[in-house]
């Protein structure tokens, strides 16, 4: 027991010998400064008035040792650096104050932590008015005042901005010049798998209590729950104003906006864009683009780490999702008819829009291009069309339903005779009379004009240049049959 006591004492005695270390040698380089020798210099003639006081004596003798004393203190002519700065570069200095800066954070922590808990064990009533005692004296208004100072500070120099700017840029230089961003990017890289580790730490130590992780994310709900309320707070008053006023207020704000700006920015972007895409062309290998390469290669290493059954299962999962929201969907929209009768016509006025959309189109078109323009735009833009690339699409497509039906004959053919058998004939066969009879009267009008050209067409598709292929004779012959049979049998 004496033995640890006495291991105690010594320690204490080592840390005092410590802090008396620390202290003095900042004591002593700080006295050794022109600072200090200024306030000295000027502090003691004043310090020896003050002991003086009435007293004749006294003020003899001030004066006299005043103006001793203050002539070695008087500034040296010239500079001999900094010694607190020489101090606080010393390796020694710093050892020792890097061993006292955890027991002064300590200190007021312990200190914080000490008001904080006598704080929260006052009765409640108690704790009201320590409260409301603080935010009472708390100058608000300095604070507002403080605020509106530093900004009327900023508009003084709304006339010249430029002055204030280049007496910064020196300063700024300086900076950008004394940080190594080499290092920075090595610090960065480098911290990359302590911030995992410290991360992974985290959460192993916060799961060790469920509980208290369970709180944490429930406190999502009420952040959300908070803002929603503070954002129906915030708009309520809007909607008190006036329709006029409030057009007015949001005509204004947008006035405001600086479409100049905008502009300027679209541009560069766009610039950016161009060079992206024209150096890709240019740093890409064998006249392809450098940029799909890199996002091959992004891709594959993505997709190499990825479950693939998993991501398939996730995507049909998201797609049994999405049909259940439809679901949801459509349960409130039958018990609202009002909303169902307005998502109803909401698929009519997409309609409208889209034809009132292509008819402002073609107003404009119009009235800016004349009838060369729109010959040569309409050109060129067809121009951009690869028609070979289409027309081997479509054979592909088509060479993938002559596989299907080559290796699985009854495949489409099942669907296909599913799909017609499970249609109602009466409904379709009404649908089909009232539809080509709504449709042929509709016609009647100009079905002089547009019927000779499509049967002409028509019959010369049949017999290119006069002459018919075999299976197009036996074709036509069927038809013949059939028309035959009609007449006889009327």
């Amino acid at each position: 027991m004496n033995i640890k006591n006495t291991g105690s004492a010594k320690k204490a005695g080592y840390d005092g010998d410590e802090n008396r270390a620390f202290l003095g040698s900042f004591i002593k380089s700080f006295t050794r400064t022109e600072e200090f020798r200024e306030v000295v210099h000027a502090a003691l003639p004043e310090v020896f008035t003050l002991w003086a006081g009435k007293s004749r004596i006294k003020k003899k003798l001030a004066g006299t040792l005043g103006r001793f004393l203050a002539k070695g203190f008087a500034p040296r002519g010239e500079s001999a650096g900094s010694p607190v700065l020489e101090t606080c570069g010393d390796p020694e200095f710093i050892r020792q104050a890097s061993t006292q800066m955890p027991e002064i954070f300590n200190a007021v922590i312990a200190g914080l932590n000490a008001f904080s808990r006598g704080l929260s064990e006052m009765p409640v009533d108690e704790h009201r008015r320590c409260l409301k005692s603080v935010i009472e004296n708390a100058d608000a208004g300095g604070i507002g005042e403080l605020i509106t100072n530093l900004f009327k500070s900023a508009n003084l120099h709304r006339s010249d901005p430029d002055s204030l700017v280049e007496t910064l840029r020196p300063k700024v230089r300086s900076l950008i010049a004394g940080i190594d961003f080499g290092e920075l990017k090595e610090a960065v890289d480098g911290s990359a798998d302590s911030v995992t580790a410290l991360t992974e730490m985290i959460n192993e130590e916060m799961w060790e209590y469920p509980a208290k992780m369970v709180c944490l994310l429930s406190l999502l709900p009420s952040l959300l729950n908070m803002a929603v309320r503070s954002a129906v707070k915030t708009t309520a008053p809007i909607n008190r104003l006036a329709p006029d006023l409030l057009t007015d207020v949001v005509l204004s704000l947008v006035r405001e906006i600086d479409g100049k700006s905008i502009g300027s920015l679209i541009n560069e972007l766009c610039e950016i864009i161009r060079k992206i895409h024209t150096g890709s062309s240019l740093i890409g290998d064998r006249g392809n683009h450098a940029f799909s390469a890199a996002v091959s290669q992004l891709g594959a290493a993505t997709l190499g780490s990825v479950d693939i059954l998993l991501l398939l299962k996730a995507r049909g999962m998201l797609r049994d999702i999405g049909d259940l929201a439809r679901i949801s969907a459509a349960e409130i929209l039958g018990q609202n008819p009002a909303i169902a009768a307005d998502f109803f016509q909401g698929h009519f006025r997409s309609l409208v829009s889209w034809v009132r959309a292509w008819s402002l189109k073609a107003d404009i078109f119009e009235r800016v291009f004349t009838d060369e323009d729109i010959a040569r735009e309409f050109a060129r833009g067809m121009g951009e069309l690869d028609a070979q690339e289409m027309a081997f699409t479509a054979s592909s497509i088509c060479g993938l339903f002559n596989q299907v039906r080559r290796l699985s004959p009854g495949t489409i053919k099942n669907f296909l005779s599913q799909f017609f058998s499970s249609l109602n004939e009466s409904t379709v066969a009404d649908a089909a009379r009232w539809f080509t009879g709504d449709l042929v009267q509709s016609m009647e009008p100009i079905a002089p004009e547009i019927m000779p050209p499509i049967i002409s067409g028509i019959a010369e598709l049949i017999a290119p240049h006069g002459e018919m292929s075999a299976e197009m004779q036996e074709a036509c012959e069927k038809l013949r049959n059939v028309f035959n049979r009609k007449e006889v049998s009327a």
